[in-house]
């Protein structure tokens, strides 16, 4: 998994689209439209990532896009994203 995870983080540019930071230990998948959690209830989060990762390799998805985890929590709060 972590092979697909490193791929994936790789397709997308390998840094955050925000502040440009590349250590892949803070690096999140952000649902640009914050509408992850709609796709995440659907099935089981080791189901999910795998798939989300394939997808992502293969160029299916272009609602995904690299954030650290502080400008994850910075969008999430400008966007008020726990209110959906």
């Amino acid at each position: 998994m972590q092979n697909l995870r490193k791929k994936a983080i790789e397709k997308l540019g390998g840094k955050c689209v925000m502040c440009g930071i590349s250590d892949e230990r803070v690096l999140c998948f952000d649902h640009v439209n914050s509408d992850g959690h709609i796709e995440r209830k659907e099935v089981n989060s080791a189901v999910y990532h795998r798939k989300l990762y394939q997808q992502i390799i293969a160029g299916e998805r272009e609602d995904i896009q690299l954030l650290c985890a502080n400008c994850n929590q910075i969008k999430a709060i400008e966007k008020r994203e726990w209110e959906k």
